[in-house]
C-alpha cells in the first residue's frame, strides 16, 4: 500500500513539475514590458448629453514596467509585496 501511494505521489509530482515548466516556458514570460496608461477624470452623473467636441480631462499619465505571469504568481506577488492593486 505504501509503495502504491509513493508511486502515485511521484507521478503527480512529475506531472506538476512538467506543468510548471510548460506554463513558464515562453518568449515573453518573465520579461518586463513597458506600458503607458492614462487616468481620466470621470464624467459627472448629471451630464447625460455629451457634446461632440468633448475631451475628458487627463488627471495623470504614467509609464510602468509589467511582468508576464500567471494568476497564481500575481496573487502571490500582491500578497508578499505592498503593491497597489
Amino acid at each position: 500500500a505504501f509503495e502504491a501511494a509513493a508511486d502515485r505521489l511521484e507521478t503527480r509530482l512529475r506531472r506538476y513539475k512538467r506543468r510548471l515548466k510548460s506554463h513558464n516556458s515562453g518568449p515573453a514570460n518573465g520579461q518586463p514590458t513597458d506600458i503607458a496608461y492614462t487616468v481620466m477624470a470621470p464624467l459627472a452623473d448629471d451630464d447625460e448629453d455629451i457634446p461632440e467636441n468633448f475631451a475628458p480631462a487627463i488627471v495623470a499619465e504614467s509609464t510602468m514596467t509589467l511582468k508576464t505571469m500567471s494568476v497564481a504568481s500575481a496573487v502571490i506577488e500582491l500578497d508578499t509585496k505592498d503593491s497597489p492593486v
